[in-house]
């Protein structure tokens, strides 16, 4: 389904369970490259190694349908920060990956570099300690009068990711609001994103940032399955 059809482009996202597939994290490392083959066997055992074998994968399948090849031949450069760009495929889209506890999100952009980012709340206390620490005045009131922490945190961080920075560099940037934002000082000044929430499951935030002034159509796609690539199994609620 397409949400607020607009000028700016189209943004499609999937969401993906980070649960063990029926051979284990080792059945998808056929669709990996050499460097992430050899971060996922630094994770110890257990869940961390499944949700980083899992949501890679799944970040390779859903790029493989769009540069009409096999998923392993995607291949990935780094900015300075870690922000991967798919490297030799033309006409390769601009996407995105988060993930937070047992889900993923997969954001994919054919005109505009994007950022996504997916949050879980948390403890309230420590979500308004931290608020009142690192947030602009405006929204540490209103994360301390009931505002979702994790909605604002969501935010900030889809915008981080869609000019590959680091995340301190982007913990005031004013987000109470979505649509057209302008960061006025500090290491991201100057920068320009259109900023907005996008429909998750519950209890989950998620926020999509492209870089530029105009709005973008947003496509959900519902729930990837890594063994029917561009298929929902089920919709988002």
């Amino acid at each position: 389904m397409c949400e607020e059809s607009d000028d700016g482009g189209i943004v499609d996202v999937w969401y993906v369970p980070l649960a063990s597939p029926p051979g284990g994290p080792a059945s998808l490392t056929h669709l990996l490259d050499r460097r992430e083959r050899a971060e996922c066997e630094r994770i110890p055992p257990g869940p961390g190694r499944i949700r980083y074998a899992v949501s890679h994968a799944a970040y390779r399948t859903a790029l493989a349908r769009y540069c009409d090849v096999a998923p392993h031949a995607v291949r990935w450069r780094h900015s300075a920060h870690g922000k991967p760009y798919l490297d030799r495929l033309p006409d390769a889209p601009h996407s995105s990956l988060s993930h937070a506890g047992d889900l993923a999100a997969i954001a994919v952009s054919r005109r505009r570099v994007v950022g996504v980012d997916l949050a879980r709340p948390g403890p309230g206390a420590r979500e308004a300690a931290l608020a009142a620490r690192f947030f602009t005045p405006e929204e540490a009131g209103a994360v301390a009068a009931g505002e979702s922490f994790s909605r604002l945190w969501a935010r900030k961080e889809a915008c981080v990711k869609a000019v590959g920075a680091t995340f301190v560099d982007g913990l005031r940037l004013p987000v109470m609001r979505e649509g057209p934002l302008r960061c006025e000082d500090g290491p991201l000044r100057g920068r320009r994103w259109w900023l907005r929430d996008v429909r998750a499951p519950a209890p989950y935030r998620a926020a999509l940032a492209l870089l530029g002034d105009a709005p973008f159509a947003v496509r959900v796609h519902g729930f990837l399955d890594l063994a029917r690539p561009g298929t929902a199994v089920r919709r988002v609620p």
